[in-house]
């Protein structure tokens, strides 16, 4: 199966350019929303936050994201604990997703966080400025500071290492989003075919 991901910064339009490609066929794996998920349904994943930072991880059942979120921003290393509890989760069950895709010719793997070399033929940057991101996060989370968005990019990839190890760039500013889409789905179903 050739897997395509897809990766930006927060408020760059990858789920904007996910629903084109949705709409032209292609299955598209949401990895932040299914580990969202998951933080909330494996028995695994919660024994093993819960362990990592006490039962308050946890209120009525559901993950407490302001406490993890204080205790992270508290103390930095504590985050490379918590990916490592979550990642191979969603890993696994990225692999049974695809398993129900296979006869596809490519499937998309959306994801802020995405590294060269992880299973996927081919990775996909979607780009804007970071005034444009800003005043697309404020429009949709109101309840976010000005502060928290840009503590949020200050920890997430630049532009240019973004580009360094992407195979394409969608630009979505001022270019039209839908032809970048359509030309590149077009391409995309030619080379894995």
């Amino acid at each position: 199966m050739f897997k395509v991901g897809i990766t930006g910064g927060i408020g760059s339009g990858k789920s904007t350019v996910c629903k084109v490609f949705e709409i032209l066929g292609v299955s598209v794996y949401y990895a932040d929303y299914e580990a969202k998920s998951l933080i909330n349904t494996s028995q695994d994943i919660k024994a093993a936050i819960v362990d990592l930072f006490g039962e308050e991880a946890y209120l009525n059942g559901l993950y407490n994201v302001p406490f993890v979120k204080k205790k992270v921003l508290e103390h930095r290393p504590i985050l490379e604990s918590l990916n490592q509890i979550v990642h191979p989760v969603v890993a696994n069950h990225f692999i049974s997703w695809m398993k129900r895709h296979y006869s596809e010719p490519y499937i998309l793997k959306e994801a802020a966080i995405m590294e060269r070399g992880r299973g996927l033929d081919k990775i996909i940057f979607v780009n804007a400025s970071e005034e444009i991101r800003i005043h697309r996060i404020l429009e949709r989370d109101p309840e976010r500071s000005l502060e928290e968005i840009k503590g949020i990019m200050g920890n997430q990839k630049s532009a240019n290492a973004f580009l360094e190890m992407s195979d394409y760039c969608i630009e979505n500013e001022t270019e039209l989003l839908i032809p970048q889409v359509i030309a590149l789905h077009e391409e995309l179903t030619a080379i894995s075919s």
